[in-house]
């Protein structure tokens, strides 16, 4: 390992994955290991390699974000900076800061462009083609999309379309069509061949047909899907089965609950076999009546076991009713049914694709989906068979350039991505160089399409490697290496993440099998900062109960109603509004987050540790409902806080008026935001009026009555409406004529609204939105679009994606202020201590309802619309899409889990809302219990939230006996113990915060009360001289406090002089003048016969500058080149002037100025930079401490001060592997005069020694000689 990289301890795990090399490398990178810094420790360790080095621009690095290609540039640059200051003199290190700034670190995108950018040519675009933002792009796609759907219908030559839009247009227009076509396409624009998966996703519907129905890929997924269920199912009549075994338990009922167990593993059994056969088993399922339940039976256990076979019973039902209602034939048929709408889909996404990408290359815009397309058809040329990746003659030569291929966050790509990862590295013969580092537990957006599918098959396919060691052959693919020294958290944390995940990720519905690799404590980390008052790092999980835990035994309809895990059933829509117990509940949650947050605080300061609101963050699945909830009741609290996503500008009162004006300004009849307006402040007209308004007329839009009512009788409310309406008309006009920006402006203007909201309470606040709008505005005028109305679209666009702005905040991230922020938004960031709330938000299973699912290996699943008979049900496709696509949320929930609970450092504290206690331990306990010690699996697929997930395994530790206890249940169940140490609380649902006394020490506390209020202390401290000389303390660096940072060579010599009475006398009066010019004059105010004499040495370097040194230079040469130097505007008339070319040819006919000309290399007006000890330039001799009374001298903080030294060099020779520095003086020197030439010399000792120094640092070779050139005078060597 090279020294960059020894300096760190890194671990076993980190140094193999910076030094294997030789082959592709995926490195498995759990939380808190230290991924990117491994990341930057193979970048530095393969450019300062002794044995083969590589150049940083030689080196492919793509990162996830912009952001983290800053902080990798950053890295990578301190780093070696680091290293120049242990190797001064290396060139290979200076080489590589140079070339910093040109290497290729960037996002996949970044990359991508600047590919097309340089390859335009090969797939026929314009070289300054600009991006589209997201939002501008999402408009030009719906622009499109409108066209292309009014083309269909002026064509009405294609019935298919016309039931198409019938189908899945929507119940009042075919909105619902275009936004499927326009999902449709993003979809599949996340493949390498978009068009080859449309058009197979449409032809397997016809192949299907003619298929057996075992043989088409849904049906294997749906068994998969429900044998899990099955497995559910069984455990609840395993659970039902040992309940009657008890000693008090309904022996009875044994005869039914075994034949259910013999049913049950009969159905998944016939998982394994045909559909055929799996349907005839569930159509043949019977249920035995239970028998007496017998003597001396526990009627509490009684109940159990009746609600446990209800649930049994109702399960089972619903998997037949939704899988098995229909004969297998029938799934057949109504694929041919569906067929020619998904064609004729299929068809209409092409023809939008085609449409698109034409108004795209019209207006020279691309979007972000096509940098990677077209990198990939640049990149790759097409086989045979579709996905075949064949290197183009553009990636042989990437593949050439780039020696090692790095990606950061390799489990967020999608596969576009990595078949363009793929074309640009090396494989196979030519030696791979593909290095991939991320945490497929960490993959959280699939949203975005990413595939973490892709990690784990190369993760499969590659060969494992725990240590060098193991290195015996040239592994291909790859070799996977894990890092799992978690360097961040706790062991208690640790042992806790690795208690939960143990038991939920498993290779099936959790896609990933966590206990194959679980998280270490890592030996190197941070000082623990809350340790010393942290008594009990338990991990904390707070329930709050809104029932207040009634200990009374729930009967068999609310048992069954805790118990339903919606198997078989419909999936949870997540609308996107919360009912107002929702509501409150959240405000309930944040009061308690809050009341912890005081109660942590005040317990610190009781201990003297420093705990600030800064180490804490609350993370939420997702802030859009609760972030303001939690800032408002945390503000009641006295907690400042600082939400990352907080909505609120489009409800703001004052941007609500100024969109609803713009509406009424496109369009004016518009009710409501007609009525809005005028309700407004901007016309001020109340409730009566309005009335008075519509009683004018009855009928119609509102508009009318309006018109009508300014035409009545002149009283008051007539002419506010006719002023009103006249100001309407001139912005109706001025919105065809003027700029969007300018009509906002003249808005504000002319109504006096931006000046109106700055007197209203929180008026910055509302200001601040208003001029937001009107940088929206302007923004929007740089885009594709242009009127008042597409803007409006655009606003609206935003609001249904739920993509507001946010208000402008008190508060910055960067203060001292609780962080509230989606668990998303908190990846890759760390907090002392962590809240993970609403842990009882449900999962949004919302997309699942959808007419038509999308899946990237299953295709497309429609929904079968009967149109005459108004009714529809999932096809086959469907129901298996629906299935996977529940599978892979529920994964994907586990996996933002994950990332939550990794966030903390020392405390993990989780709260949650449960609306009845009773019901949902109910649920736990018949998730959780089994003889088994991890049966979670089959709990995951009906799993609805983090609640139940964590719920399920907290209900069976032994730690959690409070949990069971407070339920009033007497549940019989194995508890186990594990390493983790885990604190169950359950709190009222109408909690208040309690107030929390500031208790400090009791002496300390008497001591700062008397001090607040100025009264003297009792007795003497014995610490009054202390006090006296601390008083009487200066500064002791006060004089250096306003000595520069940074100088330049000449005013270092003049400093010199200044500190040097005897040099002061060899300087003339004439020289100090110059010496004390400042900037050079501007040349309007310059005069050709009165230069200073800075001026004129300014001219004569200028010449010796750009002098042409080719040929023999003679007086008339000199000439010409000074008066071509004044024609092109090198030179001023009055500089050449006073050039006087005979001490230029002087020179050159001089010892040294032979030199010159026959100089191996010459370097002329060489500038630099360098950093030189302060204690070097500035003299501290007469300065001492006044605490210590040392000299500043032998001051350690001092010395290591530094100060900035800019010049340039005149003039450098190279010679034998040596410099020769020379400075040209136009000091004035009467001929033979040597002493004021040696007094002269003295005074630019310090100047040309400085040229010395930076020469020998910048070309690291030695400096042999050093000359000041005198014109008119000669030369003199220092």
């Amino acid at each position: 390992m090279c020294r960059l990289s020894a300096g760190i301890n890194w671990t076993e795990e980190q140094k193999l994955a910076i030094n294997t090399t030789g082959c592709n490398v995926l490195v498995s990178a759990s939380a808190g290991t230290g991924k990117t810094s491994v990341l930057v420790g193979r970048i530095i360790n393969l450019i300062a390699n002794q044995e083969n080095p590589v150049d940083l621009d030689r080196l492919l690095v793509v990162t996830f974000t912009n952001a983290a290609a800053a902080e990798m540039r950053s890295r990578i640059s301190q780093a070696l900076v680091d290293e120049l200051d242990r190797k001064p003199f290396s060139r290979r290190l200076r080489l590589q800061m140079q070339l910093i700034n040109r290497s290729s670190i960037g996002t996949i995108h970044s990359f991508c462009l600047d590919l097309i950018r340089q390859n335009f040519f090969k797939i026929g675009l314009d070289p300054a083609i600009r991006v589209l933002g997201e939002d501008e792009a999402a408009l030009l796609r719906a622009a499109t999309c409108e066209e292309l759907f009014e083309l269909r219908y002026d064509s009405q030559e294609n019935s298919t379309f016309t039931d198409l839009v019938d189908c899945y247009g929507g119940s009042r227009d075919d909105s619902e069509l275009q936004e499927l076509v326009l999902r449709l396409y993003d979809f599949a624009r996340s493949t390498p061949d978009p068009q080859h998966w449309l058009k197979s996703a449409a032809k397997s519907f016809y192949s299907s047909v003619d298929s057996a129905l075992d043989d088409l890929p849904w049906v294997s997924v749906l068994k998969k899907y429900l044998s899990c269920q099955l497995k559910t199912i069984l455990q609840l009549a395993a659970n039902a089965a040992e309940l009657c075994m008890k000693q008090d338990g309904p022996r009875g009922y044994l005869d039914a609950l075994q034949d259910d167990l013999v049913n049950i593993n009969e159905l998944i059994r016939c998982c394994g076999l045909s559909w055929g056969e799996l349907h005839r088993a569930f159509q043949e399922i019977r249920f035995l009546p239970f028998s007496r339940a017998g003597k001396d039976v526990s009627e509490e256990i009684k109940k159990q076991v009746q609600v446990l076979r209800d649930r049994i019973k109702r399960n089972l039902r619903n998997l037949a009713e939704e899988f098995f209602s229909r004969e297998p034939d029938e799934y057949l048929s109504e694929l041919e049914t569906v067929a020619p709408l998904v064609h004729e889909l299929v068809e209409l996404v092409l023809d939008f694709d085609k449409m698109y990408r034409q108004v795209k290359e019209a207006q020279g815009v691309v979007d972000f989906s096509d940098l990677e397309q077209y990198a990939l058809q640049i990149l790759n040329i097409r086989g045979d068979q579709p996905g075949d990746l064949i290197p183009s003659e553009v990636a042989l030569k990437l593949q050439e350039r780039f020696d090692h291929v790095l990606v950061d966050e390799y489990q967020d790509i999608n596969e576009v991505q990595d078949a363009i990862l793929n074309l640009v590295s090396r494989q196979g013969a030519k030696g791979s160089n593909l290095f991939m580092v991320g945490d497929v537990k960490q993959s959280v957006y699939r949203f975005r399409l990413a595939e973490p599918g892709l990690f784990q098959a190369r993760q499969n396919s590659f060969t494992f490697l725990e240590s060098e060691t193991c290195r015996t052959e040239n592994y291909d693919p790859g070799v996977t290496l894990c890092l799992t020294e978690n360097m961040r958290s706790t062991k208690n944390i640790i042992d806790g993440v690795n208690f939960i995940f143990t038991l939920m990720m498993k290779p099936g519905v959790g896609e990933i099998d966590y206990s194959r690799n679980p998280l270490k404590f890592g030996a190197a980390r941070p000082p623990e900062k809350l340790k010393p008052f942290l008594s009990n790092d338990s991990i904390e999980f707070h329930l709050l109960n809104s029932t207040r835990g009634s200990v009374e035994l729930p009967d068999d309809k609310d048992v069954l109603e805790a118990s339903e895990e919606n198997i078989g059933g419909e999936l949870q829509e997540d609308t996107g509004w919360e009912s107002f117990e929702v509501i409150e509940e959240r405000r309930v949650e944040a009061r308690y987050v809050a009341g912890r947050i005081k109660e942590m605080v005040a317990e610190a300061r009781r201990e003297g540790i420093s705990l600030s609101y800064m180490d804490m963050a609350v993370l939420m699945r997702s802030t859009i409902q609760a972030a303001g909830i939690f800032l408002e009741e945390f503000s009641a609290a006295g907690i400042p806080a600082y939400a990352e996503s907080a909505t609120g500008y489009f409800q703001a009162s004052e941007v609500k008026t100024i969109i609803s004006l713009l509406s009424v300004i496109d369009n004016p009849r518009q009710d409501i935001p007609l009525a809005g307006v005028l309700r407004s402040p901007l016309v001020g007209i109340g409730v009566e009026g309005m009335a008075k308004i519509r009683l004018c007329r009855k009928e119609g839009d509102f508009y009318d009555a309006v018109l009508t009512a300014a035409g009545m009788p002149s009283d008051e409310l007539t002419g506010r409406l006719v002023v009103f309406l006249s100001m309407l008309e001139h912005w109706r006009t001025m919105s065809r004529q003027c700029r969007l920006p300018d009509l906002i402006h003249d808005i504000y203007r002319k109504t006096g609204y931006y000046d109106y909201t700055g007197g209203l309470p929180g008026g910055d606040q509302r200001q601040a939105n208003l001029r937001a709008l009107y940088d929206r505005a302007c923004q929007y005028e740089g885009t594709v679009f242009r009127g008042l109305y597409r803007f409006l679209k655009y606003i609206e666009r935003l609001q249904q994606n739920s993509r507001d702005l946010g208000s402008a905040r008190a508060l910055g991230e960067n203060e001292d202020v609780v962080r509230i922020m989606s668990i998303h938004k908190s990846k890759g960031l760390e907090f002392p201590v962590v809240f993970i709330a609403g842990l009882n938000r449900s999962f949004n299973f919302q997309d699942l309802n959808r007419n038509i699912l999308l899946h990237k290996k299953l295709g497309i699943g429609p929904q079968l619309v009967n149109v005459t008979g108004r009714y529809s049900y999932p096809t086959l496709p469907k129901l298996a899409l629906k299935a996977a696509l529940k599978m892979e949320t529920i994964a994907e929930e586990l996996r933002i889990l994950y990332v939550a609970m990794t966030r903390a450092r020392e405390k993990l504290i989780l709260i949650g809302h449960v609306a009845d206690l009773r019901k949902e331990v109910i649920k736990w306990f018949n998730a959780g219990n089994s003889r088994e010690k991890q049966p979670f699996e089959p709990h995951l697929i009906s799993a609805g939230s983090f609640l139940d997930l964590l719920g399920a395994a907290l209900i069976r530790r032994s730690d959690a006996e409070n949990l069971r206890q407070t339920a009033g249940l007497n549940l019989d169940l194995k508890t186990f113990t594990d390493l983790s140490r885990w604190e169950v609380k359950i709190c009222s649902g109408d909690y208040k915060i309690p107030a929390v006394e500031e208790v400090l020490p009791s002496q300390a506390a008497l001591i700062l009360e008397k001090v607040q209020k100025l009264e003297p202390l009792d007795g003497e401290s014995g610490n009054k001289d202390k006090i006296e000389h601390l008083l009487g303390w200066s500064y002791p660096f006060n004089r250096f406090s306003v000595k520069p940072a940074k100088m330049t060579v000449t005013g270092l010599k003049e400093h010199s002089l200044h500190n040097d009475e005897d040099n002061l006398q060899l300087v003339s009066p004439e020289e100090k003048t110059a010496y004390s010019q400042g900037a050079r004059r501007p040349i309007f105010l310059q005069k050709t016969n009165a230069l200073t004499g800075a001026e004129k040495g300014s001219a004569v370097h200028l010449v010796m500058r750009h002098l042409n040194l080719d040929g023999k230079l003679t007086k008339e040469s000199i000439c010409d080149q000074i008066a071509d130097l004044q024609k092109r505007e090198i030179l001023t008339q009055g500089q050449a002037d006073v050039i006087n070319p005979d001490h230029i040819l002087a020179f050159f006919e001089s010892p040294l100025g032979e030199r010159v000309l026959s100089a191996n290399k010459i370097y002329r007006e060489t500038p630099f930079l360098i950093a030189v000890p302060a204690h070097e330039i500035y003299s501290c001799s007469d300065e001492s401490d006044s605490l210590s009374g040392k000299s500043l001298a032998a001051s350690p903080v001092f010395n290591e001060q530094t100060v900035v030294i800019q010049g340039i060099i005149d003039c450098l020779l190279e010679e034998e592997g040596a410099l020769v520095v020379i400075d040209f003086k136009t000091d004035y020197i009467n001929p033979g005069d040597w002493e004021r030439m040696k007094a002269l010399a003295a005074c630019y000792r310090i100047q040309i020694e400085m040229y010395a120094r930076a020469a020998q640092t910048i070309f690291m070779l030695p400096v042999k000689e050093r000359f000041l050139y005198f014109f008119g005078a000669g030369s003199y060597r220092l």
